[in-house]
């Protein structure tokens, strides 16, 4: 939907007796979907509609630890791209599409951390992928072949990723690196690689804060644009004024539904708008938001 317009709502329904958890999908030139999703009992499964109907398949079957945090997209041949997690052996897994059937791979055998990977397809369907494991790392196939490479060596960084790619090529990713241990605890960290290597740095170290959900993304001037909750509030950063700017965006109106405000996921159109969704409660009830540039759209009608 755009500014100034209604909402449309289309309930597209693919029904399933399953238990299904850690879904994501993604939307393909034609205007079709692609899900991944962690299916209970079986693993991980895909499901689109691409033939004018629903139809489930299986990508990874082989135990139902395996297809939790799955993340999915497309190329632009239309080719399909997963990466999700192997609980039996503590690794992120890949699986792509792009000979026709679904092809598995490891990108790094390294034990991994517990947590998401986030990935950038390429336009000759290429990927790079940057996940959580004793550091925050960064696996390609680039050339062919995977090879992998520290993002930030801390210990335990790279929680909560996000990753994109700019019109010159370079990555740029934010995340958090804990305090201590597993925790969301911790510092957000910006990484990028402009100048050929992955450089870091700080970007919102405010104390002991609580970091989930980031997301980044790129304008056409190059400008970073990224969204992330920070102990339980929206918040947006960008570059684009020159340096970095922090603002926080939404509100929680009473302590006990704060943890209800959360930022969600991020885009830049090519007039430079930024949109994002986040997520607000009420009691029981959870209600869209849909930010819009500097405004506020609180009830999604574009006004």
């Amino acid at each position: 939907a755009s500014k100034g317009t209604d909402w449309q709502v289309n309930m597209n329904e693919y029904e399933t007796n399953a238990s299904w958890s850690s879904m994501d999908a993604a939307l393909d030139a034609a205007g079709d979907y692609h899900i991944c999703a962690h299916r209970g009992g079986v693993g991980l499964v895909y499901v689109t509609n691409a033939s004018g109907a629903w139809v489930e398949t299986s990508i990874d079957a082989g135990a139902a630890q395996i297809g939790a945090n799955c993340r999915i997209r497309t190329d632009p041949n239309g080719k399909l791209h997963v990466v999700y997690w192997d609980a039996i052996n503590s690794v992120y897994r890949y699986a792509s599409d792009i000979s026709g059937a679904w092809v598995l791979d490891v990108p790094d055998s390294k034990t991994a951390s517990y947590g998401t990977a986030q990935m950038s397809v390429r336009a000759d369907g290429r990927v790079d992928i940057v996940y959580p494991s004793s550091s925050f790392r960064h696996a390609t196939n680039g050339a062919g072949s995977w090879a992998v490479q520290t993002v930030d060596p801390a210990p335990n960084s790279g929680r909560w990723p996000s990753v994109t790619r700019d019109a010159q090529g370079a990555l740029h990713s934010v995340y958090l690196v804990p305090d201590s241990g597993s925790s969301d605890q911790g510092k957000l960290y910006y990484a990028n690689t402009t100048s050929g290597a992955w450089t870091v740095e700080l970007l919102d170290g405010a104390g002991n804060i609580r970091v989930s959900r980031t997301s980044i993304a790129m304008d056409a001037d190059g400008k970073v644009h990224m969204t992330y909750t920070r102990s339980e509030h929206s918040y947006y950063a960008t570059d684009k004024f020159g340096k970095w700017s922090i603002v926080q965006l939404g509100q929680s109106y009473s302590p006990w539904i704060q943890g209800m405000d959360r930022a969600n996921d991020l885009a830049v159109t090519a007039d430079g708008a930024v949109h994002f969704i986040a997520q607000h409660g009420w009691g029981s009830k959870y209600y869209g938001r849909y930010i819009y540039g500097n405004g506020v759209d609180d009830n999604c009608d574009g006004e």
